[in-house]
Parts: structure tokens; C-alpha cells; sequence
């Protein structure tokens, strides 16, 4: 009974909200940082971070596809692929 009256005290009444959002802020934390490490490498390094962000969700490639069908229709669509490390 003690535990789940601290465990509302803490974390209000959705306890599980606060260990989502603490995910998420750690996620975010790492993708700045990342970020931020690319933007070092200079102009390929922001070419870098456009590329993640619109391979990021299918809505945003899907949004890029079209834009570039919208200025070269009679091209064939190519399609982005992320960098890696082949080391």
C-alpha cells in the first residue's frame, strides 16, 4: 500500500506516462547529439541530417517523392538511402 501511495506521489496517477516520457527525452537527447556530431563534419555532415530526417517516417519520404516527381516528372524515381559504416 506504501509503495503505490509513493509511487502517486511521484508520478501522479500514470506512472507509466513518466517512464514514456523519460524515454523519450533520453531518445531525443541522443539524437541531438548525434546531430550535433554530424554538424561538424560541415556541409556534408547537414546534408547528413536532412537525409536521417526524411528517412525518418515513411510520411516525410513519401512527401519528398512527390515533390520530386512534382519537379522532374519524366525522370524515374530514385530513392534515398542512409549512409553507413563498412568499415
Amino acid at each position: 500500500m506504501i509503495n503505490l501511495v509513493v509511487k502517486a506521489f511521484l508520478w501522479g496517477e500514470d506512472p507509466e506516462a513518466f517512464e514514456i516520457e523519460v524515454t523519450n527525452y533520453t531518445a531525443l537527447e541522443k539524437e541531438q547529439e548525434e546531430l550535433l556530431a554530424w554538424r561538424k563534419k560541415g556541409p556534408c555532415g547537414k546534408l547528413h541530417n536532412l537525409l536521417v530526417y526524411i528517412t525518418r517516417s515513411p510520411q516525410r519520404r513519401d512527401k519528398f517523392e512527390a515533390k520530386v516527381k512534382q519537379i522532374y516528372p519524366n525522370t524515374s524515381l530514385l530513392t534515398l538511402v542512409r549512409g553507413n559504416n563498412t568499415q
